[in-house]
């Protein structure tokens, strides 16, 4: 969602996010390792600005939050559960070509 203001677009963003969570664990010679899509939520906000007809330049930030992602292990220790809270903040920035 944004409002252009002359060259300049300020915008929010949010919605639905996917992330393939890869978790692995090692002790000497023994692995454990697990990979899990998990559904989550981003929002952010950001700025764009076209520097002509069909160029424009963007800078955004954006928070994602995976929730909790609990990997137990059996080969490293067998006894050994890991809870992780996954998320992640992100700047953006890029040029792209409008056609």
């Amino acid at each position: 969602l944004g409002y252009a203001i002359d060259n300049w677009m300020p915008y929010v963003t949010g919605g639905l996010a996917l992330g393939d969570i890869h978790t692995k664990f090692e002790d000497g010679p023994a692995t454990d390792s697990k990979s899990q899509v998990k559904a989550g939520w981003t929002l952010g906000a950001g700025v764009a600005y076209a520097i002509n007809k069909n160029w424009f330049a963007q800078v955004d930030y954006r928070y994602t939050d995976f929730g909790k992602v609990t990997t137990a292990t059996t080969t490293t220790d067998s006894a050994f559960v890991e809870h992780e809270h996954v998320k992640t903040n992100e700047v953006r920035i890029g040029i792209a070509y409008k056609f």
